[in-house]
């Protein structure tokens, strides 16, 4: 075996090259944006050469698709989406609407908890924030790859506590407004504590933001779309 070669033929050196290069491209698309950012940047805060980028995306284009693969992935399994990863419609389905009720909370409460955790959430959050709305952001591959599953389970909770068909779009305006709601607030947390005079999110605030947004149940049919 070639030294510094793994069983499968990689060469840890190549695969730790990539990483970086993937990392440096979220860390400074979201702080300066794609267009701002130039492959020299990249392969220096990388710590690595400007053939780098070419050898393992093929572009800088490529390199940004990579990393919006990478952000996908990463919000699929941290924060809500380690509860979202692990549900079903048809989990959802059998429960009560007060088991959804409290698996709501808990994602709601896990949003405004992950938006003050450093382990590399920051980064992703502001990667996120930027290229949504930059001109060339993959936003169909990054709702294929994570958003869309999220969405449709979120509104199948929301269904259970209000009683509205899942795919009414009664449903999914309440759905996308809990959503919304949570990001913002854990998004601008430092306005937030700002204004509410709070240090911290801690359990006690969740749980007072939970009960100021909270879910009041609808009749079971989408004739009171228009009183929304």
């Amino acid at each position: 075996m070639v030294e510094n070669e793994t069983q499968d033929g990689v060469d840890p050196r190549t695969e730790k090259t990539r990483e970086a290069l993937m990392k440096a491209a979220i860390a400074l698309f979201g702080e300066k944006g794609f267009e701002a950012t130039t492959m020299r940047e990249l392969a220096a805060k990388a710590g690595t050469n400007l053939a780098a980028i070419n050898y393992h995306f093929g572009s800088k284009d490529d390199l940004r698709r990579a990393a919006t693969r990478a952000v996908a992935e990463e919000l699929s399994v941290r924060g809500p989406g380690t509860v979202l990863s692990n549900m079903s419609n048809l989990a959802i389905s059998q429960m009560t609407a007060a088991q959804a009720d409290a698996v709501l909370r808990r994602i709601l409460g896990m949003t405004l908890l992950d938006a003050v955790d450093e382990n590399g959430s920051i980064v992703i959050q502001r990667f996120f924030r930027r290229e949504l709305f930059s001109e060339g952001f993959e936003l169909d591959l990054f709702f294929e790859l994570v958003f869309e599953e999220h969405f449709q389970l979120m509104c199948h909770l929301v269904s259970k506590v209000t009683g509205l068909e899942p795919a009414s779009e009664a449903c999914r305006i309440k759905t996308l407004t809990l959503m919304g709601q949570a990001m913002f607030l854990g998004m601008a947390q430092p306005l937030v504590f700002k204004c509410m005079g709070w240090r911290e999110y801690g359990h006690a605030q969740v749980g007072r933001i939970s009960d100021a947004l909270w879910l009041q149940p609808d009749a079971p049919n989408d004739t009171k779309e228009h009183e929304l």
